[in-house]
């Protein structure tokens, strides 16, 4: 008897046609998903699946790639090259997608294999990249996307932003590019015009490179994996960049921020850092992206100032923050509830994995399910009230897999799936809050009083036991899907959360410190560099 073929398929963007898969598959094939978008496709074709979780659980997948970062980071204190443990969040790509080609490469061995996809990026690692460029198939299959779907998505978002601003403000900002400045930056982008430093990166050397890429040798990364990883990390060391006025730091990323980092450490130019999200979900990298290279941390609250200081951050202070700390405006209630979603995770299979006590798949089809189950608990169990599921603009641009919830919002009248309108308005415009995690916008003291907010700790864990009581406090934790129905019927029974007043000190705690952040945050960074002069 022939043995069955081992199907892979990988469909990361919108199809034009989704019913053409079953015209591919045979009944007697093992099919194995890799975006959550392909197992909504199977399953409207009514094709059966095996999830790759079936072949490595996710709690093990978590525990081997989390295992070789520590490894990693160890390696460069060894070698005393830890003012580069920022590339470990960029390494750290290639090493989780190392594990997730292995797991492909343990099923596949040498049966015969199709790959599936609608993906043919020839270059680099990222979104449109397909497996085929690391592993051979049998045979691959071509799909293809719709991409007047996308270009009618990134239309709308114009439309919309030009709406929420006039088109003066938004040419004011990309004259002034007040783009560059990210997060609480912004505030202070004048004032940064009037600390000059002029001053240029140089490369770097070359025996750095090897030592950095010295740590990476016992992961035995596939051949042209390595290549990419080895390109991308030696391309930040012939950068010769020029910068001519002092600007803070937010959480390093990205080619020029790192070229900016290391010219400012080469001339002992002390580093500023900005807090850039709430930390309660707390990151791997946070501590090597954010911490451990600033010599000054400035943050919203007591809460994060107690935690860079037991991560070993050098010098803390609490300065609040201006992006997460508006009135909330009374407005017209379109919503009974805004559902701010997880979506991280989206932006490509097998890429991400950002704590030890994250349990989403390297599919991400799990958290997937439970945004789709949230879709059919206020479709078919509260139909009378209305729910706006969140979403990251990418999902819907190509920036970001494509995961197909307007599909099951489109089932039931009173959900439905938002993109193109800021987070902070749609709280605005809603009664209460549903979260798959401590957003940033719960920094703001405004909307932890006066808003109920259920945060889902199922998938996204709290691992701090004093931060799991405060905010069991002061939010209504879920553990389990199933008891989000019960919180939404108590709601209805007038049953919420204490007394806001009675949770002050937790509030004050959690959110923004009520200062001058834009003033405070010049002052320190003045005082600094006057001293440094």
């Amino acid at each position: 008897m022939e043995e069955a073929r081992i199907v892979f398929v990988d469909i990361r963007n919108k199809l034009v046609n989704e019913n053409v898969i079953s015209d591919i598959i045979f009944e007697s094939d093992v099919v194995i998903p890799l975006t959550p978008y392909t197992v909504y496709v199977l399953e409207k074709n009514n094709i059966n699946y095996t999830s790759l979780s079936d072949f490595k659980s996710n709690k093990d997948f978590v525990f081997d790639v989390i295992s070789d970062y520590q490894t990693i980071s160890d390696s460069f204190t060894k070698l005393n090259i830890n003012k580069y443990q920022f590339l470990i969040r960029d390494i750290g790509k290639y090493v989780t997608f190392e594990h997730y080609l292995r797991i492909i490469e343990s099923i596949k061995r040498d049966r015969h294999s199709i790959y599936i996809t609608n993906v043919d990026d020839p270059n680099g690692l990222g979104k449109n990249t397909p497996l085929s460029n690391f592993t051979n198939f049998t045979s691959e299959i071509k799909l293809n996307s719709d991409e007047k779907f996308y270009q009618k998505n990134r239309a709308k978002i114009l439309i919309s932003k030009i709406k929420r601003n006039n088109i003066f403000k938004l040419l004011g900002k990309v004259f002034i590019r007040k783009g560059k400045y990210l997060y609480d930056n912004a505030s202070n982008i004048f004032d940064y015009k009037k600390i000059v430093i002029g001053l240029n990166s140089n490369a770097i050397s070359k025996f750095d490179f090897e030592k950095i890429i010295e740590t990476l040798r016992f992961i035995n990364f596939n051949h042209n994996l390595e290549k990419i990883l080895n390109d991308e990390i030696g391309s930040l060391f012939v950068r010769h960049d020029k910068f001519s006025v002092y600007e803070p730091f937010v959480f390093l990323n990205g080619e020029s921020m790192y070229s900016r980092y290391l010219a400012y450490i080469e001339n002992k130019i002390p580093t500023f850092f900005m807090q850039h999200g709430s930390n309660v979900n707390e990151d791997y990298f946070l501590k090597h992206n954010e911490i451990f290279p600033a010599d000054v941390n400035l943050v919203f609250n007591e809460y994060t100032k107690e935690l860079f200081e037991s991560r070993g951050a050098k010098e803390v202070y609490c300065v609040g923050t201006n992006l997460y700390n508006n009135e909330l405006i009374s407005k017209k209630k379109k919503f009974d509830y805004v559902y701010i979603t997880y979506c991280t995770k989206y932006s490509y299979s097998g890429f991400h994995v950002g704590s030890e006590h994250d349990i989403i798949s390297p599919v991400s089809e799990n958290i997937y399910n439970r945004h789709k189950d949230v879709i059919e608990l206020f479709g078919r169990h509260f139909p009378n009230k209305k729910i706006c599921i969140k979403m990251q603009p990418g999902v819907f641009t190509g920036q970001q897999l494509y995961i197909p919830l307007i599909e099951h919002a489109n089932n039931f009248p009173n959900i439905e799936v938002v993109f193109d309108e800021p987070l902070h308005n749609l709280i605005e415009e809603s009664l209460f809050i549903i979260s798959d995690y401590f957003s940033s916008e719960f920094s703001n003291r405004n909307i932890l009083k006066s808003k109920n907010i259920i945060m889902f700790t199922d998938m996204l864990k709290l691992s701090d036991e004093v931060v799991r009581n405060d905010l069991d406090k002061l939010l209504f934790l879920v553990d389990e899907f199933e008891h989000l129905k019960k919180i939404i019927e108590d709601f209805d029974l007038g049953i919420q959360r204490t007394n806001p007043n009675d949770l002050e000190s937790i509030i004050n705690r959690y959110s923004s410190a009520g200062l001058d952040t834009k003033n405070e945050v010049y002052k320190l960074i003045k005082s600094k560099l006057d001293s440094y002069h």
